[in-house]
């Protein structure tokens, strides 16, 4: 056996510096142990929004045996500073019988900490503590206090899981949260439950006050359960269902939306659906409302790559009920009817939609004054055949001779360098359908009529 005394090793690159110092004995079973130094870490290598440096000491040691290698590091200290927030941490690896077990190891980036135990080889287990006062402390784009505990283990084919999040004042691109809480017990081979809420959360412009889901049963056969309050919509889903073979399949057992203007609108029997990497497929849903005036149907099949078909129409559907942006003051009335149904294959799209507003009503009141505008006529009906589209609509006023016409046509509808052609028509001698937009115009008078052809 050959004993080999290394005083001092130094690598260095664009990453950071390496010092070692220690023995290494060879030929037989060969092993070493060694005191290491890493300096001037880069934290923007692993991401370019970090920033500061970073230093590593530690201690390593192990062996090549015959039945395989056997290695130990020791993390003493793991300090300096990421995005000017001071960083402490420290742990430990060891490898051996073909598995890695991390173990201690204790990460603290300014006001956020986070404990990780665990181990890598036939299954993987993590168990982790997080306390994270202030995320954005991390420098990823996101801010707010998150804290939890989570327990996993997984062979590959299986998962089990359990744990709890809770999250205040979370906020992460287009994405916020006020409140947010996970409980979740999802044992490998049993039944296990999960449940989620949130509270003042945001998606782009979309506020939704309250948020529930929940999931209890197995892979094989769950239930899912949602919950949900927006500004002037509520509603709650429940859905049956399983996965086999990597394919999920259930049905929509309910389905119920409610708004002030919108009244209530009911699930009238249960719809089929399935998922899988490369479809989706939801069979015919109806809502109805409680006087059965109103209906709204929809199907969908969806290929990644094959072909795709699409079925939706809705009959007496409030316009009041759509968040439409008006002055202070003024309303909307009337009742859609519409339909759109179509198939797309092969880079072509098929389909035909029309769009009719029954007693499309506009009011609006200017110092006590009522100003409205009532429509005989609100039509709109699109066709595309082989990508081309042609449409047309009109609007026609109550009084028969104010109105607003138009035809269009592109020839591919998914090519945005692709022609366009149309002609439209304007005729209004009653100019105080503008006070209902601008009530401080006050009693505006006279006539427009003209055309445009654009090609």
């Amino acid at each position: 056996t050959e004993r080999i005394d290394f005083e001092s090793v130094s690598i260095s690159n664009d990453w950071g510096k390496l010092l070692a110092k220690g023995k290494a004995t060879l030929p037989a079973n060969p092993s070493w142990d060694f005191d290491f130094e890493l300096s001037g870490l880069d934290p923007a290598v692993a991401d370019q929004r970090l920033s500061g440096s970073l230093q590593m000491t530690g201690r390593t040691s192990g062996s090549i045996e015959t039945q395989g290698p056997v290695a130990d590091v020791w993390i003493d200290s793991l300090d300096g500073d990421l995005n000017g927030y001071p960083v402490d941490g420290k742990g430990m690896l060891s490898y051996a019988d073909e598995q890695l077990l991390f173990d201690s190891a204790v990460l603290r980036v300014g006001d956020n900490q986070v404990d990780l135990d665990g181990s890598y080889g036939e299954k993987l287990r993590i168990n982790a503590n997080m306390r994270f006062s202030d995320i954005s402390q991390f420098g990823i784009g996101a801010s707010g206090l998150l804290t939890g505990d989570i327990r996993l283990v997984s062979d590959l084919t299986t998962v089990e899981a359990s744990g709890s999040l809770n999250g205040e004042n979370l906020a992460f691109e287009n994405y916020a949260a006020r409140e947010l809480s996970a409980t979740f017990d999802l044992p490998a081979a049993s039944t296990g439950n999960a449940l989620l809420m949130v509270a003042d959360a945001r998606v782009d412009d979309m506020l939704l006050s309250t948020g529930r889901l929940s999931a209890s049963g197995s892979a094989e056969a769950h239930v899912l359960q949602a919950d949900f309050l927006f500004e002037s919509l509520s509603g709650n889903v429940q859905l049956d269902g399983g996965i086999t073979d990597e394919n999920w399949s259930g049905a929509i057992q309910e389905l119920a939306l409610r708004g002030e203007q919108l009244g209530e609108w009911t699930l009238r029997e249960a719809a089929d659906v399935s998922v899988s990497t490369s479809s989706f497929n939801v069979g015919k849903a109806c809502l109805i409302t409680a006087s059965n005036t109103g209906i709204a149907c929809g199907m969908l099949d969806y290929a990644l790559l094959g072909p795709s078909r699409f079925d939706v129409s809705v009959s007496e559907l409030p316009l009041a009920a759509f968040p439409v942006n008006l002055p202070d003051g003024a309303t909307v009335e009337g009742a859609i009817t519409a339909q759109a149904s179509g198939a797309y294959a092969n880079q072509r799209l098929t389909a035909n939609a029309t769009l009719d507003i029954h007693k499309l009503g506009l009011t609006a009141t200017f110092e006590g004054d009522e100003v409205a505008a009532r429509f005989d006529r609100a039509f709109a009906e699109v066709s595309i055949v082989d990508n081309r589209l042609t449409g047309e609509l009109e609007f026609q006023l109550s009084n028969d001779t104010d109105r607003v016409t138009g035809e269009l046509e592109i020839t591919d509808v998914f090519d945005q360098a692709s022609p366009l052609s149309g002609h439209g028509s304007l005729e209004l001698n009653d100019l105080g359908l503008f006070s209902v937009f601008y009530p401080d115009l006050t009693n505006p008078v006279g006539k427009i009529s003209g055309s445009v052809d654009v090609a």
